[in-house]
């Protein structure tokens, strides 16, 4: 896929075949990714969009599910808004800003954590955490999780640093 906002939807594909997530999170809603959590996700998907009303509304429109819920929020940081929530999966794709210290909180939340532009921000991996930056295409897309056997699974299938 050469759209670069839809690189990362190879490895979240092989992530969601490997986990199955029942609940998720995703942090910057996509033309990609939110039709393609809406898919996957067992039965729950909040997503959160906090820097373009129009990119919200826009999305919001191409996509409608009982098991949906979407959030835009321009006064509150992505951090904020996540504050005491878990999720089997985070997907961390929204405010540049607000990308590292939302990687970092993410991991004490969800079991995985992938994070979008990796080559782009020095995320910083939880001590209890995997890590594997697969870099098939760029932008780059960090995965972090407890779960060793999908990091293992991860660097079969794609060409990976660790």
């Amino acid at each position: 896929m050469s759209d670069p906002y839809g690189s990362h939807i190879f490895v979240l594909a092989d992530v969601c075949s490997y986990i199955y997530p029942k609940t998720a999170i995703e942090l910057g809603m996509g033309p990609y990714s939110t039709q393609f959590l809406l898919k996957v996700v067992g039965e729950k998907l909040i997503s959160i969009e906090t820097e373009s009303e129009e990119w919200f509304k826009r999305i919001s429109v191409m996509c409608k599910s009982n098991k949906w819920t979407s959030v835009f929020d321009r006064e509150r940081t992505e951090l904020e808004i996540i504050q005491g929530l878990k999720a089997d999966l985070v997907l961390v794709d929204g405010a540049s800003a607000m990308r590292v210290p939302v990687c970092s909180y993410a991991q004490t939340i969800a079991d995985t954590v992938i994070c979008h532009d990796a080559e782009y921000h020095a995320y910083v991996k939880a001590p209890f955490c995997q890590y594997v930056k697969v870099i098939d295409e760029k932008p780059y897309t960090a995965v972090y999780s407890t779960n060793t056997g999908l990091i293992e699974y991860l660097k079969e299938r794609h060409t990976c640093e660790s």
